[in-house]
């Protein structure tokens, strides 16, 4: 079976989970992990003999996941399904459903309903055994009250550890996709796209980028507001209504930056559902192909108008491995709604799209093009 938690983190592609607060507490490092969609889950993990690690966290969605490591787990493929019969102290044995990092050397495993461990079971002196055909992993906790306390924390904090620091992200030229917003040059992207860059710039094609800088940021909704000086180009209007399932939409942005066309890409597909992964209400679940280096573009409705801001692709070949099916094309996209507010919150006003006239998505597509940008990242 597959549980929302490990779909929540495990499946969504583009950009790899990263750790964005991290911290010591006794024996235990805490970490506050995030994906492209913002907060994903929060660990708390210690070295046991044999170089095996054992952990247990929450996930975004508030589930409890348990963690263990060795550096033999680094043979077993990204993706690739674990289950194994999990004891903590006196609770009952419970088989739980778990996935390899491959190169990261970690299972996650994930529990749901009655079958799933409370974050308080992992207090000091408490026994947990992991064993499955093969393997009988066993772990006497010490010390681990204060850890699982700041587990609690960062998940109230959405990964951020108390007393925690940033760690640093790779270094090299980052691409994705923005969408100019107002006439002041002001531009709406996604946070992951533009975090920790130390320069920023944006345009209509490599060749013609221009500085821009970073304003606000929010890290939940994986939103941030950049500021440039552009060429006159007319901003996006925002849809003044919920979609529709079965609507029509129109992708843009600049994947695989550097390979394909220098242009603004262009796809078109339909809303497949009004939510994203978990039944997150802050996505639409839409059938446009999108790829690395489209996260943050727009999303038009038939009329020209803004819908949405494209996130995250659903990793095809993780999927494949937990459950035997080939997903095609299922990405998602925050909604025009979530980008109101970010944008109202920040005194931005947004020019809204009475949703009149349906346009053909050629005509949508060179339209669109004109408020879109491409924002390269330099870490």
């Amino acid at each position: 079976m597959v549980f929302v938690g490990l779909l929540g983190a495990s499946l969504r592609a583009e950009a790899q989970n990263v750790p964005v607060s991290t911290a010591k507490v006794g024996a235990w490092t805490v970490v506050g992990v995030a994906s492209m969609a913002g907060y994903a889950y929060c660990t708390a993990t210690s070295t046991f003999s044999n170089q095996t690690a054992f952990g247990f966290g929450i996930t975004n969605g508030g589930r409890t996941m348990v963690v263990l490591g060795h550096p033999n787990f680094r043979i077993i493929k990204a993706g690739v399904g674990v289950l194994m019969d999990v004891t903590v102290g006196n609770r009952r044995t419970v088989k739980l459903a778990g996935v390899a990092t491959g190169t990261g050397g970690f299972l996650f495993f994930y529990a749901a309903g009655d079958d799933e461990p409370p974050l308080e079971s992992f207090r000091s002196g408490t026994r947990v055994r992991m064993a499955d055909s093969k393997s009988d992993y066993r772990f006497d906790l010490e010390a681990s009250e204060p850890a699982a306390e700041s587990v609690e924390r960062c998940h109230a904090q959405k990964g951020e550890v108390p007393g925690g620091t940033r760690p640093a992200l790779p270094s090299g030229l980052y691409s994705g996709t923005g969408v100019i917003v107002s006439e002041r040059g002001e531009i709406v992207t996604n946070a992951h796209v533009v975090r920790a860059c130390t320069t920023i710039e944006v345009g209509s094609k490599a060749a013609d980028l221009r500085p821009a800088l970073l304003i606000a940021s929010d890290d939940k909704n994986d939103l941030a507001l950049l500021r440039a000086t552009l060429p006159s180009s007319p901003p996006a209007r925002l849809r003044d209504r919920p979609m529709r399932s079965g609507e029509d939409v129109v992708a843009l942005g600049y994947p695989l930056s550097g390979l394909l066309a220098q242009e603004a890409n262009v796809s078109r597909g339909a809303v497949t559902a009004l939510a994203g992964i978990g039944d997150d209400q802050r996505f639409l679940q839409i059938s446009a192909p999108i790829q690395p280096g489209n996260s943050g573009g727009p999303l038009f409705d038939s009329t020209g108008a803004l819908a949405g801001l494209t996130t995250s692709v659903i990793n095809a070949a993780a999927l494949l491995r937990l459950t035997g099916a080939v997903p095609q094309n299922i990405g998602f996209a925050l909604k025009s709604s979530v980008l109101r507010s970010f944008l109202a919150d920040r005194g931005v006003t947004v020019a809204t799209a009475r949703g009149e006239g349906k346009l053909s998505p050629e005509d949508v597509g060179e339209r669109g093009r004109k408020s879109t940008v491409l924002v390269r990242c330099k870490r």
